[in-house]
Order: C-alpha cells, then sequence, then structure tokens
C-alpha cells in the first residue's frame, strides 16, 4: 500500500526513488501522525540527517555537510552576517525559535523568510536522498515546536520534484556560521576528529563500559565508540541529546539555569550525560552507556575531565 507521501510524491513526477526512499516517506508519515511531534533520524555511512515534523507539517530538515547553510540563504537576501551571529547569541540564550526573532528584528519580512526556509528545507532533504542506503528510526516526542514557520509535506516533494536525487551533490563539511538549528561549531578537521576519538578511547577501560559519544548540542554525532552491537548512537543519540536539551530548558524556566549534567538509570544499565555549559566556547555534550553494574562514580569523573579536553580540541 502507498504511503500518503508516497502517492504526493508519484503525483509530482518523480519516477527516481529507491525502495529505502519509500521507506523514507512511509517515516515521514509516521512522524507527521505523531500527536504533538515527531523526528525522522537518518543515518547513511558517515552522514546523518534529521527530519523534524511538528503540528503534522515540516519544520526542519538537516543534513550533514549539506552545500549550504540557512545563514546562506539568508544573506543572499540581505541579512547581514554580523546580524546572523546576534540572532543566534540571542536565541541560545533566551530560547526564541530563530526563524521568529529574524522576523521580529525586521531583518526580513515573513514571506521572504519562508521561502529561504523553504529553499533550505528542499535543499536538505534532496541531499538526505542522494545518500545510499538509509537507515531511518522514527521517535515520536513531546517536544512543542516554538515555531510558526512550517511547512506541508507537498511543498518540500514539489521543490525537489524538479531534481534527479540519484545524481550526486558537491557537498562540503558545515561551515562556522548560522543555519536554522543552530549550529555552532567549526569544520571538523581529520586532526581533529582523530583527537575526539582518542578522548573516547579513555572511556573504554571503565568497568560495565557499552558506549560513548560526543554530540553537537543541536545531536550532530562528532565522534562514538560501542563494544555492545546492540547501540547504534547513530541513530539513538539524537533522542538522548533532546532528552538533554529539554532538561536544560526546564531547569532554566524554574531558575536553577541549564543543567550540566544527567544520569538515567534503568534496571539494566546507566546513561550518563555530561554538557561542556551553553556559553561554552563549544557548546558540546557527551554520552556514556554503563552496565548496571558499572562504574558511573569513575565515570562520571572521567566525563568530566574529557568534556573539557573536547572543548578545548574544538574551540
Amino acid at each position: 500500500m502507498q504511503t500518503k507521501a508516497l502517492r504526493e510524491w508519484a503525483l509530482l513526477g518523480s519516477s527516481q526513488l529507491r525502495p529505502d526512499h519509500q521507506k523514507l516517506l512511509a517515516s515521514i508519515d509516521e512522524a507527521l501522525a505523531c500527536p504533538v511531534s515527531g523526528e525522522v533520524i537518518v543515518r547513511s555511512g558517515d552522514e546523518s540527517g534529521r527530519i523534524f515534523a511538528a503540528g503534522r507539517q515540516i519544520a526542519w530538515v538537516s543534513a550533514s555537510r549539506a552545500k549550504r547553510t540557512l545563514g546562506d540563504h539568508l544573506a543572499e537576501r540581505g541579512v547581514a552576517r554580523s546580524d546572523l551571529r546576534q540572532v543566534f547569541e540571542e536565541c541560545r540564550k533566551s530560547g526564541t525559535n530563530f526563524a521568529e526573532a529574524i522576523v521580529e528584528w525586521g531583518l526580513l519580512d515573513r514571506p521572504t523568510l519562508r521561502e529561504a526556509l523553504l529553499k533550505h528545507i528542499s535543499t536538505s532533504f534532496l541531499e538526505i536522498l542522494r545518500w545510499p542506503s538509509l537507515r531511518l528510526l522514527v521517535v515520536p516526542s513531546t517536544r512543542v515546536y516554538r515555531g510558526t514557520l512550517t511547512f506541508a509535506l507537498t511543498e518540500i516533494l514539489a521543490a525537489t520534484a524538479g531534481h534527479d536525487p540519484s545524481k550526486p551533490s558537491h557537498s562540503r563539511s558545515i561551515e562556522n556560521g548560522t543555519t536554522g538549528a543552530a549550529t555552532a561549531l567549526p569544520t571538523i578537521t581529520k586532526e581533529m576528529q582523530v583527537n575526539l576519538d582518542l578522548q573516547l578511547k579513555e572511556l573504554k577501560d571503565i568497568k560495565g563500559y557499552k558506549a560513548s559519544g560526543i554530540m553537537s548540542f543541536t545531536g550532530e554525532l562528532l565522534a562514538a565508540d560501542s563494544v555492545d552491537g546492540s547501540i547504534d548512537l547513530n541513530l539513538v543519540g539524537a533522542t538522548f541529546n533532546d532528552i538533554f536539551r529539554s532538561s536544560h530548558e526546564v531547569c532554566e524556566k524554574i531558575g536553577m539555569q541549564a543543567c550540566t549534567e544527567e544520569m538515567i538509570h534503568t534496571p539494566k544499565g546507566y546513561v550518563l550525560m555530561r554538557c561542556s555549559g551553553k556559553n561554552a566556547r563549544a557548546h558540546v555534550h557527551l554520552i556514556c552507556i554503563l552496565t548496571d553494574d558499572g562504574n558511573q562514580a569513575l565515570a562520571r569523573l572521567n566525563i568530566d575531565r574529557i568534556t573539557k579536553k573536547v572543548t578545548e580540541v574544538i574551540a
């Protein structure tokens, strides 16, 4: 049976869909049907993408190594890069939606901003379609999207229908700048990557170690390690990151400032998460997963020390 998304795509004349594209569209339908919000996490080799749905609309699409950032599209429409950085910093502190702030600051009118957002979202979606062998995970969420600039799936499919997803794009690393997903990390060089991987190796000797990872505060996985075949942080890391970010927001709302550490205890183990700090030179999150008899005290000490080292490496 065809999904609604697949029927819409067919009506728009696309004939270049692979079987995993069809599964992607079915996953998007599932996310759109979530009562509050839902997310499709996409992995393909070293690439990662996220499709966020809220109120039965598409709110955001991100793709690692996307050719252009939202900042690029906004700059083309006359917004100064310096203004984008100021808006980003304000949104990071206040939690205001980035797109809504652009309008409130008078940098763009709503129709022009909506056009730029649609261009960026559809381009990111097309980038995901170009990746081989997509691996998918749908995550229902209770996270409320604060913005009102969202899109019907038909709009995004229409914007990409004239392109052949089988043709590769010329990708580049994420640039240092402002995007709708608030990515504020510099390009991760090969030397940095090696250093990040080495930092995680320091956790592997801890009793009960199962997996660990380093993420940007938006959930992009920068480095990961696992000795448990059932734990793939490429797929579940973003979900743990969202839990951590929600704790940040709740703690701030009750006047306790953003949390820097969180622990989840289940009958079978621990999930430890550490934040470098919202105002750190590089805002990153580190996660470590242990068995129930794991040495969580030693893990917490090492995570704290490694998080500081990671900040120095990336900043």
